[in-house]
């Protein structure tokens, strides 16, 4: 009796491990990300074909700014390239000056997928993380 409840909860365990991280491909990570900072929302859009469009909304300002660049997706790592994005928090939870400033370059962001939800991780010490909103579009 005591065998099958060790066997049971061991089978219970392994499939909550196994639904809370799965391995993520190319054409999960392809869709639209939102995150919400304290101080507005970053939008991402990956697209299929290797391009992004980044849209940040500033609260108390009119217009979004935008960016457009190429990403790639490294499965072994399980991380999304940005080439040449526009880098929003200072990294202490803050707006970052001149953040519409393209920064040349890399920015790497692990991925995430969890009870099939897919996310982008920007900060993990102040919790800022993509969250996917859509798909890809067939």
């Amino acid at each position: 009796m005591r065998m099958q409840i060790i066997m049971t909860l061991a089978f219970v365990l392994v499939g909550v491990f196994l639904g809370c991280t799965s391995k993520v491909n190319f054409d999960d990570v392809i869709g639209t990300y939102k995150l919400r900072y304290p101080y507005g929302t970053e939008e991402l859009q990956l697209s299929q074909d290797g391009t992004y469009i980044q849209s940040v909304f500033i609260d108390g300002e009119a217009t979004a700014k935008t960016n457009k660049g190429r990403w790639k997706f490294d499965k072994t790592e399980s991380q999304i390239i940005l080439i040449d994005a526009m880098i929003v928090d200072d990294f202490f939870g803050h707006l970052k000056p001149e953040y519409w400033k393209i920064q040349s370059g890399l920015s790497i962001l692990p991925v995430k997928k969890s009870f099939g939800k897919v996310s982008l991780t920007v900060n993990p010490d102040q919790g800022f993380v993509f969250e996917k909103t859509s798909k890809k579009k067939e």
